[in-house]
């Protein structure tokens, strides 16, 4: 009998030992085939059971726990304009045989500057990634007030001009000089001497309003890393004149030694359409756009160099014309939504 119960007992120790040594196996193992062991007439299965991690849907569900955030733009922007524009004026005719009065006396050109005041409306059109920041187009259009100004010369008296015969005009230094011919003899008159006179000349100003209508592309792109940006910009205008009651008689001379005169009433503007151009710089006052800021964080303020080009004419006549283009500086503050 105590051989029957020491033989049992080995058994189950190898039996003991086996399972130990298995499961060594089963947990150094990265892969173990399926096999049997039998002992003591006991089937013993040791399996594998594989365990497929599919590895695309982890990466699909770690994609869908990042939520995208499209990134917000500056929609667009509201700017308040004031600084001073400059009138360039010229003096023409388009009579051959004569000549403005201003021009006569050497005058070319007028130059007046008044102050402009405008409102500004822009819309983003697009834009993309750069070194440091980024570039931006926007359409804009606006209203403007502006008042043209141009210098011109009058006769101070008429009635200086009234001789029996205009014999010439000619210029010492800054005057005119007219020289006619006086009869002295009332019954014959041919006979007579030459005299000269100064004409008595003064400088006005002739006001003109000016509504006008831009309607401009705006290129942006910040300036590295700071809080300001370029911008330059193109487009059209469109100019409604309106005459106020500073308006002046224009003269003309001509070869003939007679002179013309445009009488203020029939001053005549036409309105005209020209080009713009502009250069400046806007800041955003807290940093560049933030699509969550507050509204009272997205003021911007700024300047713009702004010209209209080519020189247009201002009135209808034929006899007397202004020639004219602008140019300003003018300073903004905005708003940006």
């Amino acid at each position: 009998m105590n051989t029957v119960v020491s033989k049992k007992i080995k058994s189950n120790i190898a039996l003991a030992v086996l399972l130990f040594v298995f499961a060594q196996m089963a947990t150094a193992s990265v892969v173990l085939e399926s096999d049997t062991v039998i002992i003591d007439g006991e089937y013993i299965y040791i399996e594998k059971e594989d365990v497929i991690t599919n590895v695309d849907s982890l990466e699909e569900a770690a994609r869908d726990d990042v939520k995208k955030e499209k990134v917000k733009r500056e929609r667009g922007n509201l700017n308040l304009l004031a600084g001073p524009n400059t009138t360039f004026g010229s003096y023409a005719t388009s009579t051959l045989d004569q000549r403005p009065l201003d021009v006569f006396m050497g005058n070319n050109r007028s130059m007046a500057t008044n102050v402009m005041l405008g409102l500004d409306v822009g819309f983003h059109l697009f834009s993309w990634k750069v070194p440091n920041g980024e570039k931006r187009i926007s359409a804009h259009v606006g209203i403007g007030y502006n008042q043209m100004k141009f210098r011109s010369t009058q006769f101070i008296d008429e009635t200086q001009l009234a001789q029996d015969s205009i014999l010439d005009f000619y210029r010492n230094g800054d005057k005119l000089i007219m020289e006619y011919f006086v009869n002295t003899d009332p019954n014959n008159p041919i006979i007579g001497e030459a005299d000269t006179v100064q004409i008595a000349l003064e400088e006005n100003l002739t006001r003109i309003t000016s509504w006008d209508i831009p309607l401009r592309l705006r290129w942006t792109q910040n300036v590295g890393n700071t809080n300001w940006s370029w911008l330059a910009e193109t487009g059209l205008v469109y100019s409604l004149l309106k005459k106020t009651n500073d308006v002046q008689n224009q003269y003309v001379l001509g070869k003939d030694a007679q002179f013309s005169k445009l009488d203020k009433e029939d001053f005549k503007v036409s309105n005209k359409l020209n080009a713009t151009l502009g250069l400046g710089m806007k800041y955003y006052f807290n940093g560049r756009f933030s699509s969550s800021a507050k509204w009272r964080e997205r003021f911007t303020g700024g300047f713009v160099f702004q010209c209209t080009l080519p020189p247009s004419r201002i009135n209808q006549s034929e006899l007397f014309y202004f020639d004219a283009w602008s140019a300003g500086l003018n300073f903004m503050v905005g708003l940006y939504f």
